[in-house]
């Protein structure tokens, strides 16, 4: 049983710093309203703002900061679809990798069936670094008993290998299931901006390739990052509102975008459209595919989604906007499609340990007894 009362006093402390935080978000949307919506001055600076060497991080403006959309009517019937991957990672032993992927699809407003699919892969290790890491040249390390730095660049580079195969997973179910006549919306889980990459220039390049595809195809894909930890609105407020924050005794050094939008916008909401500035986009992305984000109140979170400039130029932001809130009711808070396609690819404890004691009965058939490794590899929880 709860003892509430032997955390009376804890939570009344509590309940004190809750009410402080809530004020201080009414002060920053205060502040907020004043510099987005009362000063072309601010306006006009940040469009200029790209240009400062001291602002790389800060985002371009596609539309006004002041802008607040409501949500959206979505259509009756529409196709939305995604796709996730989950991985067991080589080590010393054992020298391979495993990726296993989901692919979901769901016919909103129809009767059809839904699409829930997984598939795996194993990749050998030695020809996996061969194909796509060539140079890399690991160091190691004096500490042969714990993992070493070789492993590390190892765990490194699968996950640069699973962000490339999901986004290819998504663009497959995308383009087989969409129906003619018929919206459809592909969604990633987490960014389109390969930072992963940023070093594998065969699986940036990939990367890039099959994002410009959806183009090709003209199927609008997004990316929804939660809880977004970035700083890019908030890095321009820092350089260009700094004294009207200081004055409200906000820190505008220590601002995140997530705190402004929360302040700023109400639930079903979202913000105005920003084109990212990060280096790998700025030299890499062609310009239809160059990432713009804006955030979203889902009534749970702040959201950053991400899409390519291309889908905002043919006017798809007012569907994905109505679509997002559709699937986040439907997930209770969180992306629906996005949860299923998580729970698909994920690799249970129970199917790695059932992965290494087939592996280890294969060994022994051949004469070769494996317990030691699989031993150490069975300890490893697969991540999404």
């Amino acid at each position: 049983m709860l003892q509430l009362q032997a955390i009376y006093r804890r939570l009344e402390e509590f309940s004190e710093k809750v009410v402080a935080e809530q004020k201080n978000l009414t002060q920053l949307k205060s502040v907020l309203e004043e510099v987005f919506e009362g000063s072309s001055d601010f306006v006009k600076a940040w469009r200029k703002f790209p240009e400062s060497l001291e602002s790389t991080i800060a985002p371009r403006l596609i539309e006004s900061p002041s802008r607040r959309v409501p949500c959206p009517k979505r259509e009756a019937i529409f196709t939305i679809c995604s796709a996730d991957g989950s991985q067991i990672y080589p080590d010393r032993l054992l020298n391979f990798c495993l990726l296993n992927f989901s692919q979901v699809c769901f016919h909103i407003g129809t009767n059809e069936p839904p699409l829930l699919t997984t598939y795996s892969k194993l990749y050998d290790a030695d020809e996996f670094f061969k194909a796509y890491f060539k140079d890399s040249k690991p160091k190691e390390t004096e500490d042969r008993g714990s993992e070493t730095s070789k492993e590390r660049i190892a765990i490194d580079q699968v996950n640069a290998l699973r962000q490339t195969k999901e986004l290819s997973a998504l663009l497959h179910v995308a383009k087989s299931k969409r129906v003619q006549g018929r919206p459809i919306l592909a969604v990633a889980d987490g960014t389109l901006i390969c930072w992963t990459l940023k070093n594998a220039e065969v699986l940036r390049k990939e990367f890039i390739e099959k994002l410009g595809q959806f183009r090709q195809e003209e199927i609008p894909v997004l990316a929804y990052k939660s809880f977004p930890e970035t700083r890019s609105v908030a890095k321009a407020l820092e350089h260009l509102a700094a004294e009207k924050l200081e004055q409200a005794n906000i820190h505008p050094e220590m601002l995140t975008d997530l705190e402004i939008f929360q302040a700023f916008l109400q639930k079903g909401e979202r913000s105005a459209v920003f084109q990212s500035r990060s280096d790998i986009v700025e030299k890499h992305y062609p310009n239809p595919d160059k990432v713009y984000f804006f955030y979203l109140h889902t009534g749970k979170e702040i959201a950053r989604i991400e899409f390519p400039a291309w889908c905002y130029e043919k006017g798809w932001v007012d569907f994905m906007h109505a679509v997002m809130m559709d699937d986040l009711e439907k997930g209770k808070g969180y992306p629906m499609t996005l949860t299923e396609a998580h729970e698909h690819a994920v690799v249970k404890k129970s199917e790695e340990a059932q992965f290494f004691e087939l592996l280890e009965k294969l060994c022994i058939k051949k004469g070769v007894l494996i317990s030691d490794a699989a031993k150490v590899a069975s300890k490893r929880t697969a991540i999404i």
